[in-house]
């Protein structure tokens, strides 16, 4: 009974730490490398702790610490916002996913985009 007892407490504290092993959020493709003046679509993608107080369309992204314009993102489904980058030009730049809440900025995830030559 007792090893019983053990094996449950194990198996609840795997199930425990597993669920809470989940990021806050992520962004796909990770340090991506485009070529120089192609598109480039980003998924900025929210993990359990933000649902379902927030959702896809409390997120804002920002490239270089510039706000990217609101008619550039895409709100996939609840949980997904993507943003489309035409004619990516940068050598190198910072691509930057928040969450707005009670009026501040929260940084979810970022990620380095860089290109090369045509």
């Amino acid at each position: 009974i007792l090893s019983v007892k053990v094996w449950g407490y194990v198996i609840s504290l795997i199930l425990f730490l597993d669920e809470n092993s989940i990021r806050d959020a992520d962004i796909f493709p990770s340090s991506p490398e485009i070529e120089r003046g192609s598109t480039l679509k980003l998924f900025c993608v929210l993990g359990k702790r933000y649902t379902p107080h927030r959702n896809a369309s409390h997120i804002i992204w920002k490239l270089n610490h510039e706000l990217v314009p609101w008619e550039d993102y895409d709100i996939v489904n609840e949980t997904v916002s993507s943003i489309t980058f035409h004619n990516f030009t940068y050598s190198k730049a910072h691509v930057k996913c928040f969450t707005k809440y009670l009026g501040k900025e929260q940084l979810l995830v970022h990620t380095e985009v860089k290109t090369g030559c045509k």
